[in-house]
């Protein structure tokens, strides 16, 4: 196949690790270019972007980001019948951040309450 083409497969193979993608396109010239990717689910668009961006391709470095003039449409929003492998790793991860979080500030607040009872008891054998 053409440059064009095997580029188009090799971006969908790469990005398509992180998710379904919906459809994508490429605009390739000497002088510029734009690889457009619209992917089922934005939680997979935020992992390409992560994972994708400052890359070199030809030569030239990857800028990933979200265009903003994009609208997701109630018909896109029910299309993302699954999540992808990544999402759902991401998801677990969340979780496990959040529980990391509760922990720590419970242990914070246990340990904010030993170190006032510590100085009290200091306090105490000074007086």
């Amino acid at each position: 196949p053409g440059f064009v083409q095997q580029l188009c497969q090799d971006f969908d193979l790469q990005c398509g690790r992180y998710g379904p993608i919906e459809k994508l396109t490429v605009d390739w010239t000497e002088n510029t270019s734009s690889i457009t990717i619209i992917f089922v689910s934005s939680l997979s668009a935020a992992d390409c972007i992560a994972g994708m961006n400052n890359l070199t391709c030809d030569g030239r470095q990857l800028t990933a980001s979200y265009d903003p003039t994009y609208l997701v449409t109630e018909k896109h929003a029910s299309e993302a019948r699954g999540l992808s492998l990544t999402e759902k790793q991401r998801r677990q991860r969340e979780e496990v951040d959040r529980k990391h979080r509760a922990e720590l500030e419970a242990a914070a607040k246990k340990g904010a309450k030993e170190l006032k009872a510590e100085k009290e008891f200091q306090a105490f054998w000074k007086a």
